[in-house]
């Protein structure tokens, strides 16, 4: 599972956390074994993407790789919506349908690998992202994120 402190929707506040989970099986502490509520689920609607309000459950099973036979130390994480293709908790984050990219990235998106980063247009404003030193960075014209360490 992915989890981060996002920066305060207030300037004084305290740094909010999300977290951000793919259906499927986990390792060991990679994901939540009891994942709690307010998640939203990314799903096609037709033609667009939208957020729903999903439930997300968590089981424990074999982890194929670490476990002796009869362990269960692996978790498999499923969404009440079908078809979710990703599971997201933010405070701010709200359902509703999701504004995409102009780009034709086919059915599995667009892969970003290191050194061969992915130029993606948004609102007729041109992106670019790509990785170095195993960080992701988003670049907009001279701007470019920070590098965080």
């Amino acid at each position: 599972m992915l989890s981060f402190a996002a920066a305060p929707a207030v300037s004084g506040e305290p740094a909010i956390g999300w977290s951000f989970l793919l259906p499927g099986g986990y390792h060991e502490g990679e994901a939540p074994v009891h994942p709690g509520a307010s998640w939203l689920a990314r799903v096609p609607v037709g033609k667009r993407w939208e957020l729903l309000p999903a439930k997300i459950r968590s089981t424990r099973v074999e982890d194929t790789i670490s476990d002796e036979p009869g362990q269960r130390t692996g978790v498999a994480i499923a969404s009440s919506r079908k078809n979710a293709q990703a599971l997201l908790r933010m405070p701010y984050l709200t359902p509703g349908p999701l504004e995409v990219t102009d780009n034709d990235t086919g059915e599995n998106g667009a892969l970003i690998e290191a050194d061969s980063p992915v130029d993606i247009r948004f609102k007729g404003v041109d992106f670019r992202i790509g990785t170095k030193n195993k960080r992701v960075f988003l670049v907009k014209g001279a701007q470019r994120t920070p590098s965080r360490n």
